[in-house]
């Protein structure tokens, strides 16, 4: 404080140094807090520079407590729901999965093969993860309907390079967001836990490296990654990267509850994918667990290459082969908000015939909030194979709707309040442009912000003051003890009165005598 005093610095400097006194800064943990952590904050503040009112100002929404889930975990409708049991909230989980299971189509091509034309160019703002398609063609053909694999070449760009994969693998240690993948996980996770992953992959064991998004900004500017979010809102989209040694495969057979997004970075792998299906395997040896979803015949096999691109969507078994060669492969996973979850929230899945459609996304991917997205999702709640028009006249309501979308996106909304009465605005009847809003604080507020800063610097500016004078008044007393130090010559006391006459006479016979003794020296010579 005392050398920002003595620089002169305003207190809107201030602001910046003192991290936890600033305004800008208390916002901005605010605004995180309420979009990516969920702290129940409320949106009434408006933003409008013309000091318009925020839309829907009465109704003020809070978002649910807790950190943002991953695609594995709650769903969204089980984070806003209060006083249920968790067999209760299972049975929602196992009833979208039946919903989506239920809507898959025989007659449908279970992977779909797409190849570019050109290659890619950075200007043509297409994201590379899914090149050639666009993300509005990926979502209304592909997501959450069945699988396609882009093949584009090893000469593709890729999302993540080769050398930004390896310096994460060469820093990842088992633990939290590293695992070693096998049969055996439990036993190989003990084994190697706190050791470097570059040693389990030594070994010959696959690793996975989770949550690389947290630490690498590469995939932050996918425009892919952007529509996945909105699709999926207040859900975290997660990056993985599984490492797998010569005759190993990187994946036994899995089932995930969530889409996927494989791409390969390195190596060839041959994948093997089979028809969505909830039941569980019943082999307990590897093989015996492939031969018996390969035995439903539903199943296809695809070769991954550098730069190529598979999408697997939910509730779809797959695994990899033990070819020769090292290999990598990053895979991104979502959750988007399908049908299903609008039949679940809205309790309205004994009122269908069947289940064909309900895997299709719901129309977000372009929208920034939810709220928009009400009347198109009407629309596609009206196409439903309703049972009867009451129910397609009850649930496919706009109020419904709306609330059944706030709460798919973890959103909770406060009763209304009652209407403020207006005030007469003699300046809006005159036809005078008003100045605009000024966000004003309170005293608390104010204390917190402006006026602790004023008197952090006043106090300042004192303490500086203070230490400058002492400084002063410690440098006049030492050069005064210095002057005490030094030896003076006594200098004869002056004659005054009449002793003065006597004291010249004196001299004056001193001086004569002393000339006379010099005289006759010299004459003596």
């Amino acid at each position: 404080w005392v050398v920002a005093a003595l620089c002169h610095v305003r207190c809107i400097d201030f602001r910046g140094s003192f991290v936890s006194m600033g305004r800008s800064e208390r916002d901005r943990r605010a605004a995180k807090k309420a979009f990516n952590v969920g702290k129940f904050v409320g949106s009434t503040r408006g933003r409008d520079v013309n000091g318009l009112a925020a839309l829907d100002e009465q109704r003020r929404e809070v978002r649910f407590d807790g950190s943002l889930e991953g695609p594995d975990g709650r769903l969204p409708y089980e984070l806003t729901t209060r006083g249920r049991s968790h067999r209760q909230l299972k049975a929602l989980r196992d009833q979208r999965e039946e919903l989506i299971d239920g809507s898959r189509r025989p007659d449908v091509p279970l992977l779909d093969t797409v190849r570019p034309t050109a290659p890619w160019r950075a200007s043509s703002a297409k994201s590379p993860l899914i090149y050639p398609l666009r993300v509005e063609t990926l979502f209304k053909l592909y997501v959450g309907e069945r699988a396609v694999v882009m093949k584009r070449g090893p000469l593709h760009h890729v999302s993540l390079q080769l050398a930004s994969a390896t310096a994460l693998f060469r820093n990842r240690f088992v633990g939290k967001d590293t695992e070693v993948l096998g049969v055996w996980k439990s036993r190989l996770r003990a084994r190697y836990f706190g050791l470097s992953a570059a040693r389990a992959l030594a070994d010959g064991h696959p690793v996975r490296l989770r949550s690389i998004e947290r630490g690498s900004r590469v995939l932050h500017n996918e425009p892919l990654l952007k529509a996945l979010r909105r699709q999926s809102p207040n859900r975290r989209v997660t990056a993985d990267i599984v490492w797998a040694p010569p005759q190993t495969p990187a994946l036994l057979p899995t089932l995930r509850t969530h889409d996927q997004f494989v791409q390969q970075l390195y190596g060839v792998r041959r994948w093997t994918l089979c028809a969505r299906s909830t039941r569980k395997l019943v082999g307990e040896t590897l093989r015996a667990q492939e031969a018996e979803l390969v035995g439903e015949g539903r199943c296809i096999q695809t070769t991954l290459r550098r730069g190529d691109t598979l999408y697997l969507p939910a509730l779809s078994w797959h695994w990899t082969d033990d070819l020769p060669g090292y290999s990598a492969h990053t895979t991104i996973n979502t959750l988007p908000l399908v049908i299903a979850d609008l039949v679940v929230v809205t309790h309205s899945h004994g009122k269908l015939q069947g289940f064909s459609g309900l895997s299709a996304p719901l129309p977000l991917w372009t929208l920034l909030d939810v709220r928009g997205g009400v009347e198109m999702t009407t629309e596609m709640c009206v196409y439903l194979p309703w049972r009867t028009s009451h129910d397609v006249a009850t649930y496919c309501t706009l109020h419904v709707v709306r609330r059944a979308l706030l709460s798919l996106s973890g959103v909770r909304e406060r009763k209304r309040e009652k209407p403020v009465k207006p005030v007469r605005n003699l300046l809006a009847e005159a036809d005078v442009e008003t100045a605009p809003r000024v966000v004003t604080y309170g005293r608390s507020d104010r204390w917190l912000t402006m006026t602790r800063l004023v008197f952090i610097r006043q106090c300042a500016e004192f303490v500086m003051f203070l230490v400058v004078f002492l400084l002063l008044v410690w440098l006049c007393v030492s050069v005064a003890s210095v002057k005490e130090d030094l030896p003076r010559r006594k200098l004869p006391k002056a004659q005054t009165g009449r002793f003065a006459h006597r004291y010249v006479e004196y001299m004056s016979a001193r001086r004569s005598e002393s000339q006379r003794a010099a005289v006759e020296s010299m004459e003596r010579q």
